[in-house]
């Protein structure tokens, strides 16, 4: 495509990045017929729920949404998540330029538009784990390491991925009552726990030399309901549809058991868990700058058996500390 006949054909009007709150991403651009189409694409399952209409593709024309239709989009969506595939859902609105020319820059135009929209279609993108990750996880299980996935996938995608894994049991049943917190969606686990609730510092229990949460007159947080947390945290393996405030609740309340806890990310929005964690493993090829920044190891390979070697680093040293003194 030439980007630079497109960009004289069609002129992009206003974006709206991608929110993990809104699960959602807008482009509001004009045609030079004068037409106006608002594109938005995110979680199908949250994106349906802000349409009244769909293009049939059998006929290419636009129809209201109906219990058939969404059962459709749901069994779809099922199909696509055993197949390990993440799901992105497409849909637009259509106006005349005169119609929104004076209102489209206004702060509430995007809260006000996205809504009554025409679902386009959905498509799923296959993410391949590597072959060495299920050893890994094996690695990590013999080592009396726990490994947790924390995702933003819904709930049938993450539970296909984690089991591949090794993360969960192949025979994992989530109509099993005894598997009741095995897996979560990060709404549940926030309601459940309570989230996490400020303090104030008093200087006596820093959780670190770095971190400044715990110095007197800051704030800091803990989990809203520690006992409700201790029973999840026996169970939960897989945390999906999960917000990055949901990482930093993780972290806090497992400190709070006086775990010993190793976060892993690549996003800004990784930082405060990656901060809060005892160590942090910044991606050295995926990560941003603000990750690097809130780790303590950046792995330069973005693989987690590197993870594997930091734990047999750490520990040969710890061996080596411990014989030394019993020496002496």
């Amino acid at each position: 495509m030439d980007w630079n006949a497109c960009r004289e054909k069609d002129r992009i009007l206003r974006l709206r990045p991608f929110s993990s709150e809104r699960k959602r991403m807008s482009c509001l651009y004009r045609s030079v017929e004068g037409k106006v189409l608002l594109h938005v694409k995110g979680a199908p399952e949250a994106l349906a729920a802000s349409c009244e209409f769909y293009k049939d593709g059998s006929d290419n024309k636009v129809k209201q949404i109906s219990d058939s239709w969404t059962r459709d989009l749901n069994n779809t969506l099922k199909s696509l998540g055993d197949k390990k595939a993440r799901t992105i859902g497409v849909a637009y609105k259509e106006y005349d330029f005169g119609d929104i020319q004076n209102r489209y820059m206004d702060e509430e135009f995007f809260e006000e538009e996205e809504s009554r929209l025409v679902f386009l279609g959905v498509f799923g993108v296959e993410d391949p784990i590597r072959v060495d990750v299920p050893d890994a996880i094996k690695s990590c299980h013999a080592a009396g390491v726990r490994v947790r996935m924390v995702t933003g996938d819904n709930t049938l995608i993450a539970t296909a991925i984690a089991k591949e894994c090794g993360i969960l049991d192949k025979n994992y049943n989530p109509d099993d009552k005894t598997e009741q917190f095995t897996v979560l969606e990060g709404k549940d686990f926030r309601e459940y726990v309570g989230g996490l609730i400020e303090v104030k510092g008093d200087g006596k229990d820093d959780d670190d030399d770095d971190d400044e949460d715990g110095k007197k007159g800051r704030i800091k947080y803990k989990v809203g309901n520690i006992q409700n947390f201790v029973r999840v945290a026996k169970k939960m393996d897989v945390l999906a549809r999960s917000l990055p405030e949901d990482k930093l609740l993780l972290v806090t309340g497992l400190q709070e058991m006086n775990k010993v806890v190793a976060v892993t990310g690549d996003g800004t929005n990784d930082a405060p868990a990656l901060k809060k964690s005892n160590v942090g493993f910044a991606m050295g090829k995926m990560g941003t700058d603000v990750a690097k920044d809130a780790s303590k190891i950046v792995l330069l390979d973005d693989s987690f058996t590197s993870i594997i070697t930091a734990i047999k680093f750490g520990r040969n040293v710890f061996d080596a500390i411990r014989k030394f003194v019993q020496f002496q």
